[in-house]
């Protein structure tokens, strides 16, 4: 996979997540969406909705500002690979929650696949970060 292909695919990634972020929020602070136990499980709820819905959308967009940067500071691989590590944990607790709710079969795969996914993504910049620490010296 060249690094076109992949920044590429991490950024239509992470603004999808953008996206689906913004409008968690928006019907989560609208009153148009609610989280019920029967999927999310009751873990999840013990934090309210805006609150899950910004814990989607400051990494991603944060991601997004780092990969736009992407290497013209020394910072930016760390900011992509903290975001990346954030984005697995959150959708692994969707997971944990979803696991022994009656109804949370689907939310237990499409978190599964968001870990993944994010976790694949912070492979790519683990590497990238290795291959810029061994470029420019140990910073």
């Amino acid at each position: 996979m060249t690094r076109d292909f992949t920044k590429g695919a991490r950024t239509s990634f992470y603004a999808m997540l953008l996206a689906m972020g913004t409008l968690f929020w928006i019907f989560s602070i609208t009153g148009n969406f609610t989280m019920s136990e029967e999927v999310y499980g009751p873990d999840v709820l013990a934090l309210p909705s805006e609150l899950w819905a910004g814990g989607m959308m400051f990494p991603a967009w944060l991601y997004l500002v780092a990969l736009y940067i992407n290497g013209r500071r020394w910072w930016t691989p760390y900011v992509r690979l903290s975001c990346g590590f954030f984005v697995c944990f959150y959708f692994s607790l969707f997971v944990v929650s979803a696991w022994p709710a009656s109804g949370g079969d689907l939310m237990v795969i499409a978190g599964a696949t968001m870990t993944l996914k994010a976790g694949a993504f912070a492979w790519i910049d683990g590497a990238e970060l290795m291959k810029q620490r061994g470029r420019d010296g140990a910073k």
